[in-house]
C-alpha cells in the first residue's frame, strides 16, 4: 500500500486490497501537538515523552480492523503490536492499538526521549540503579504499523495517545523531574491527550473517492462522441 502525503496527512491509496500501513516520526508527532497548540517545552515545565499509543480511524457502521505488526528504527524504542498497555481507556481497548515505547538501559542508565529541547537541557531520572541520563530522540526516527481493514473505510486517518516524563523548568540549569504522566488515563498536563488523543491536522477532509473504471471508460466514450458530434457538424 503507498502512503500518499495529502493535506498534511498520510492518505492510503485505495484499493482492491485491505492492507495498510501508518508511518510517521517523531517530528510529525511533535507538529500535530504544535496543530493543536500544545508544546511539549513551556515556561513552567518540559515533557519528554517515552510512549505513544495509536490506532487507525475507521468509518462505517460496524467497521474493524486487525493489527499485523509494527516497527521502529529508533534506538531504545520498541513496538508492541497489538499493545499491552493496561491503563486505557475508549475507544482505546485490548488488542486495538500500537504500543511504542521506550525502554530503559539500565546497564548504561540511559532513556530516549521525544522533546523538543536538547537532551542536556533535562535533568537526570532517579531510579534504584542511579541516576538515568536523557537522551533525544532522533526527528526523522519513524514509527510504523500494519493492519488490515475487515469492515468499513479507512481513509487515512489515525489518531495517538501520549506518556512520557515530566521535568520542572529551572532558570540556572537543567530542569528537575517531576512523575510521569499516562495519555487518556490521568493526564492534566497536556491539552488533549485524553478521550481519543490527537488526530494529525484534525478537519482535513477525506480524500475523495474514485470513480469505477467502468465509468470512467463511460465518460472517456462520451466526451469522444461529444467531439465526433462537434467535428461532423464542422
Amino acid at each position: 500500500m503507498v502512503l500518499l502525503a495529502t493535506c498534511g496527512l498520510l492518505l492510503g491509496a485505495l484499493g482492491a486490497a485491505q492492507a495498510d500501513t501508518i508511518t510517521f516520526t517523531s517530528a510529525d508527532v511533535i507538529n500535530t501537538l504544535a496543530s493543536y497548540g500544545v508544546s511539549l517545552n513551556t515556561a513552567e515545565n518540559d515533557y519528554g515523552l517515552t510512549g505513544i499509543r495509536v490506532m487507525p480511524i475507521l468509518t462505517g457502521e460496524g467497521a474493524s480492523y486487525t493489527l499485523t505488526g509494527a516497527a521502529t528504527n529508533q534506538t531504545g524504542w520498541e513496538a508492541q503490536s497489538p499493545g499491552t498497555w493496561p491503563y486505557v481507556s475508549a475507544p482505546y481497548a485490548a488488542g486495538n492499538f500500537v504500543q511504542f515505547q521506550a525502554v530503559t538501559d539500565y546497564t548504561n542508565l540511559t532513556e530516549y526521549m521525544i522533546t523538543s529541547v536538547p537532551a542536556a537541557a533535562l535533568g537526570p531520572i532517579p531510579s534504584g540503579l542511579g541516576n538515568v541520563t536523557v537522551n533525544q530522540v532522533d526527528p526523522n526516527s519513524t514509527f510504523s504499523f500494519d493492519f488490515t481493514v475487515d469492515s468499513g473505510t479507512w481513509s487515512g486517518l489515525y489518531q495517538f495517545l501520549l506518556d512520557g516524563q515530566i521535568f520542572t523548568v529551572n532558570a540556572n540549569g537543567p530542569a528537575t523531574y517531576a512523575s510521569v504522566f499516562y495519555g487518556g488515563w490521568y493526564d492534566y498536563t497536556l491539552d488533549g491527550n485524553i478521550g481519543s488523543g490527537y488526530d494529525p491536522l484534525p478537519g482535513c477532509p477525506p480524500p475523495p473517492v474514485p470513480l469505477p473504471s467502468t465509468l470512467l471508460l463511460l465518460g472517456s466514450g462520451l466526451l469522444g462522441l461529444t467531439g465526433w458530434r462537434q467535428f461532423s457538424k464542422a
